[in-house]
């Protein structure tokens, strides 16, 4: 007998339907992975900048340096009054000592590149909306190789981190994305 049997034909088929949702999970862990580099990146110098800017104005707000109750210091009751002071929030101590030096000093030692918050919240939505893709595309794969098994397999296993507004979801829905 010549040519394909029927059964090499529907070998083949499960084949490339598993083929598939390999490859949609495999594009789904990476994508993750980008999402989880971007999500933790550095922020850019000027973002860096901004948030010291407002760490060293909140510090100094505290008045962390106000000695008006120690007009008259006794027995280096100032002294202690003050390192006790210094001990105890060193940053607003700085902060208010000499906020110039600590910020210089802080954005010497930031990350020299990073990203920007428009450009990691553009980036983020980029690969969010690839992710709901794949992940309908991979259900609907997963849903129709059960359907396609007739009952043999009754439940595709799925990923362990499946969302589950995409598992439950109609197949209408996942469609349309």
């Amino acid at each position: 007998m010549a040519g394909k049997s029927p059964i090499s034909g529907l070998a083949a088929s499960i084949a490339a339907a598993g083929a598939a949702i390999d490859s949609k999970r495999e594009r789904i862990a990476a994508l993750q992975l980008d999402l989880a580099g971007i999500e933790t990146a550095s922020a850019d110098a000027d973002e860096i900048a901004r948030r010291i800017d407002k760490a060293i104005a909140e510090a100094s707000a505290l008045g962390n340096l106000r000695f008006s109750d120690l007009s008259e210091p006794v027995e280096g009751h100032w002294q202690a009054a003050f390192q006790t002071r210094a001990a105890a929030n060193p940053f607003a101590f700085f902060a208010a000592l000499a906020p110039d030096a600590l910020r210089k000093a802080l954005i010497d030692g930031a990350p020299a590149h990073g990203i920007s918050a428009a450009a990691r919240a553009a980036k983020v939505a980029e690969i969010e909306a690839e992710l709901l893709v794949l992940e309908c595309a991979e259900e609907l794969l997963c849903r129709g190789f059960e359907i396609f098994s007739g009952g043999r397999q009754s439940e595709f296993p799925r990923r362990p981190d499946a969302r589950p507004e995409i598992l439950c979801a109609p197949d209408s829905e996942l469609e349309a994305v």
